[in-house]
C-alpha cells in the first residue's frame, strides 16, 4: 500500500510518522491546520484537530472547499489567500505585526 511505502517497517502509530498519535499535553503552541475538502488526508486533519483540542491546544482547522493536498503550492487565488491567512496566523502568534 502507499502507507507502507511511506512508513516502511516503522510503526504507523509513531508520532513522527502520524502526528495524531503525539502527546500535545505539554505546552504545544497554537496551531493552524489547513486542508481542503478534496484532500486525501482531510479526515486525518480532523482527527488531529480533535486530538489537539482535547489535549488543550489552541488549534484552528481551516478547510477550503474543493482544494486538494498541498494545494497552497498552486497559483490559484485560494492558494494566495490561504498563504496570506497563514502569515497572519504566524504574525499573531509570534507577536510580530510587521
Amino acid at each position: 500500500t502507499s502507507a507502507e511505502a511511506y512508513t516502511g517497517s516503522h510503526d504507523n502509530k509513531n508520532p513522527l510518522i502520524s502526528p495524531v498519535y503525539a502527546d500535545y499535553t505539554k505546552g504545544f503552541p497554537p496551531t493552524l491546520i489547513t486542508t481542503g475538502t478534496r484532500d486525501l488526508f482531510l479526515s486525518n486533519c480532523v482527527r488531529l484537530y480533535r486530538k489537539m483540542k482535547e489535549e488543550g491546544v489552541e488549534v484552528t482547522i481551516d478547510p477550503w472547499e474543493s482544494m486538494w493536498h498541498v494545494w497552497q503550492g498552486s497559483q490559484y487565488p485560494e492558494a494566495r489567500q490561504s498563504t496570506k491567512e497563514i502569515g497572519e496566523f504566524l504574525r499573531t502568534h509570534l507577536g510580530n505585526s510587521d
